[in-house]
């Protein structure tokens, strides 16, 4: 956050300068470089997570040395302009690079870059509502569904195996990388990976589901002591 609040501040000062002197064309540009970085980082996240090579998460306790302290307020500078300048990046690129470069299981990634996105974004929130950038009613709805969705994917986040979550996060950003980059059949591209992984996931909760009902009698069954 020492990084990414100062950051993204000047990322705020550049956006509303850039769209006063050439319009919202440069934003298309902005959405294309993106879009191919997230593709890239999608794809880079799915080899690392088949290939096995490299840091591999630990859930043992992770204590920061003096080099992982840099990168951590390099990353956060360099992706928090990021979300300044363009919106995009607050559950991207931050959650990419740290499963990249940290030893950490995902749950714990995905705990960490949601609070320290709750910090950034009030950040660079407070600097868009100055400059005249936010739509309060948008804001509202988009608040009443996205709310109950993070509580029920932060549950789902603890039974998810590592290596399910890694491919889903890669799937997620790769989606979002089609969609920004606008390629052909952006649209139903983004529909099918989404029924996809829906699919994927009520058929692993079946089979959670099932074994659940098998383990229960036997713990019925166990001589008490």
């Amino acid at each position: 956050f020492l990084g990414s609040g100062p950051m993204s501040l000047l990322g705020v000062a550049l956006a509303t300068w850039l769209k006063h002197r050439y319009g919202d064309g440069v934003q298309s540009v902005e959405a294309y470089a993106i879009g191919a970085a997230l593709i890239l980082g999608g794809l880079g996240l799915i080899a690392k997570t088949l290939v096995k090579v490299g840091i591999q998460p630990d859930d043992a306790p992770f204590l920061l040395s003096r080099r992982d302290r840099w990168v951590a307020f390099a990353i956060g500078a360099v992706f928090g302009f990021v979300v300044g300048l363009t919106s995009v990046g607050s559950g991207t690129f931050f959650g990419l690079v740290m499963v990249l470069v940290y030893p950490l299981t995902v749950p714990k990634i995905v705990g960490t870059d949601i609070f320290h996105a709750a910090a950034l974004l009030w950040v660079a929130g407070v600097g868009h509502l100055v400059a005249g950038n936010v739509d309060l009613r948008a804001m509202f709805w988009l608040l009443l569904g996205s709310i109950p969705g993070v509580l029920l994917t932060s549950k789902l986040t603890l039974r998810l195996p590592d290596q399910a979550l890694r491919l889903g996060l890669a799937t997620v950003l790769m989606l979002s990388g089609v969609k920004l980059v606008n390629t052909p059949g952006a649209d139903w591209i983004v529909l099918a990976g989404f029924i996809a992984g829906g699919i994927v996931l009520a058929a692993w909760g079946i089979r959670e589901l099932r074994e659940q009902r098998r383990e229960a009698p036997l713990a019925t069954e166990l001589p008490l002591s």
